[in-house]
């Protein structure tokens, strides 16, 4: 299969594009993790770590262009970014789950930090990728958030749960890891809250007992 080249990483056009005509490792030592939770009335992705690039395969360098960060379930998109002209370096020769969901692309109305996150796909690229700061030098902390105002994980057809991606062997194997969480049912904080009343209505008797 050949590569969609993006510009900015509007493989995500393309690949909608497309979509539009179908339809009408071992133990990494460094590592980025990516959360992507419920908060309030809209979804926040968070991450942070370092990434290793030695054992991987520049590709190019490109503006986030859909937004201030991007979820797409249904290919296995998620990166945070601080805007839509934030630059980011992409790098080949990463494994992982193709998709973590079956919901669409979702891009974020703000954000900060970095630009970095996992495009997994193989119809973007021929192969998932890494996505990096634009210069990004190997080792180096990364950090950045997005807000996706307005919607639930659920409604984003994200499907709770971890996908690891991997690359690199031996002293330079690395991993980025996508942590969705899942919201709790009604009836589970429910039963959280009974929980919690009744450990300080026994934490309450005891100290009545030993006055």
């Amino acid at each position: 299969m050949s590569k969609l080249r993006w510009r900015p990483f509007a493989a995500l056009g393309a690949v909608a594009a497309i979509l539009g005509v179908m339809v009408a490792g071992g133990q990494a030592d460094a590592a980025v993790v990516v959360n992507v939770y419920q908060s309030g009335d809209n979804v926040v992705a968070t991450g942070n770590g370092t990434a290793d690039l030695t054992d991987l395969v520049y590709d190019v360098t490109a503006p986030a262009g859909v937004g201030a960060g991007a979820v797409w379930g249904a290919f296995g998109v998620v990166f945070v970014a601080p805007s839509a002209s934030a630059e980011g370096d992409v790098y080949l020769s990463v494994s992982g789950p193709a998709s973590f969901g079956t919901g669409g692309l979702a891009t974020g109305s703000s954000g900060s930090g970095d630009l970095f996150g996992v495009i997994a796909s193989p119809l973007a690229w021929g192969a998932p990728a890494l996505i990096v700061p634009a210069g990004y030098v190997s080792g180096t902390p990364l950090s950045g958030s997005s807000i996706f105002d307005g919607v639930t994980i659920a409604s984003l057809g994200l499907t709770p749960g971890t996908y690891v991606y991997t690359w690199g062997t031996s002293a330079d194997a690395d991993s980025l890891t996508v942590n969705i969480e899942a919201v709790p049912e009604p009836s589970t904080w429910t039963m959280m809250l009974l929980g919690f009343a009744g450990l300080g209505f026994a934490g309450h008797r005891r100290g009545r007992r030993l006055a």
